[in-house]
């Protein structure tokens, strides 16, 4: 073996498999051979899909991220996010 060569440690990514009805580990990159499933179908189906909010439309995340993380002050989150019966 050549002193220059260098080891590649393959990843995987495990889903899985409904044609084998078990859990299958597939290279990282390649489908499964037996469903065809890909690496990046396996994010999109576990990413949550919910309803935003008005203020995750508007602003990009939950409007009490807004207050947590310090960009708005309290007194303007209130003026802003108040529910519209006054209370």
């Amino acid at each position: 073996m050549p002193s220059d060569y260098q080891w590649k440690q393959q990843t995987f990514w495990e889903h899985y498999c409904e044609a084998e009805k078990d859990i299958m580990g597939t290279a990282s990159g390649q489908e499964c051979s037996w469903c065809g499933q890909t690496e990046s179908d396996l994010v999109q189906a576990t990413r949550p899909k919910h309803k935003l909010t008005t203020g995750e439309r508007l602003y990009g995340y939950h409007p009490q991220e807004l207050l947590t993380n310090k960009i708005l002050p309290i007194d303007v989150f209130y003026k802003l996010f108040r529910s519209e019966n006054g209370s």
